[in-house]
């Protein structure tokens, strides 16, 4: 705390001057003494035992004369100065036995702080503070705005169609409905006779005694094959309920006891017995033909090989 300039006139009396020092015969003038850490004293707090104290020890040490002759400031510097001696004088002494209030460290990081610029520091870091707040709430503002637009539906997609200009003839015939339809069939299961065609409108009737009496041969037929839905398939991701499972497992089981090594894994099995195990399967479950490899089928094998593998190393 700096005490400010008080005027040489202003002598301590001799009792506050053996208060302030140790040393014999040494004066403090009315100047503020060169201590290192200066302390921060306000006499003039709202509390009634500490006007007592200041009313107390101001009567103790000064001539009430001299402070009557004085201002307000000066009797400020005067009392600020002795209370600082007395603290110094306290602080040698806790230092003589080695007993320290605070650590040199500590003290270091005090020094030369001022009331002033400390309330400068804090006003300065509350309005960095309130202004790191207000920038935060804009950005999250604006991060929910967009997490709502990125949540909104997306606009349909506008499908441009391209027509062409046909033009039309109202005094044309219409064609009957027979006359829509593609000139070249893909399949048909019966033969049919060649009808002329005429101008007339009505529609043409196919009679029967045309028709042929028996049917070509039925035309093949690509079944769709079932990719498997994983790369490492198990029977239990294969998508399948559990009944359907249950069952599937039933007769994998007996597939494998009839025609499959237990000792081997599935693909050390003789191509022959995997096929008849594969056969066994699809004949009972058509549903399984339609896989891709026969991923169903295996899979099926390869799990009840392992689970009766399993089942004689427990009975042995």
């Amino acid at each position: 705390m700096s005490c400010g300039n008080v005027s040489p006139s202003l002598i301590l009396p001799d009792a506050a001057i053996r208060s302030g020092t140790d040393e014999p015969g040494h004066h403090y003038g009315a100047n503020k003494p060169d201590h290192s850490v200066s302390l921060a004293v306000n006499t003039w707090e709202e509390d009634q035992n500490l006007k007592i104290w200041t009313k107390s020890l101001t009567e103790s040490l000064f001539n009430p004369v001299e402070l009557a002759t004085s201002n307000e400031k000066h009797r400020e510097a005067i009392y600020a100065t002795s209370v600082e001696a007395h603290v110094e004088k306290l602080h040698a002494q806790c230092l003589r036995l080695n007993n320290w209030p605070a650590s040199p460290d500590a003290l270091a990081l005090l020094k030369g702080q001022h009331r002033t610029i400390t309330m400068e520091k804090i006003v300065k870091l509350q309005f960095e503070i309130s202004h790191a707040k207000a920038r935060l709430a804009e950005l999250q503002s604006a991060t929910a705005v967009f997490e709502r637009q990125l949540r909104s539906a997306p606009l349909p997609r506008v499908i441009l169609l391209y027509t062409t200009s046909v033009p039309y003839n109202e005094r044309r015939q219409k064609l009957s409905i027979h006359e829509n339809l593609p000139s070249k069939v893909r399949h048909s299961p019966y033969n049919h006779a060649k009808q002329a065609r005429g101008k007339d409108s009505s529609p043409r009737l196919i009679l029967r005694s045309r028709i042929s009496s028996t049917p070509p041969d039925p035309v093949s037929i690509t079944p769709i094959i079932i990719p498997p839905p994983h790369s490492n398939m198990t029977v239990g991701n294969a998508g399948w309920d559990v009944s359907t499972t249950k069952a599937y497992r039933r007769i994998a089981r007996e597939a494998v006891k009839l025609h499959l090594d237990i000792q081997k894994p599935l693909g050390d099995q003789s191509p022959e017995a995997h096929e008849k195990a594969r056969m066994m399967i699809e004949e009972i479950f058509t549903e399984l033909k339609v896989h891709e490899a026969h991923w169903g089928t295996d899979t099926l094998l390869r799990d009840q090989l392992k689970s009766v593998k399993d089942t004689e190393k427990k009975k042995k």
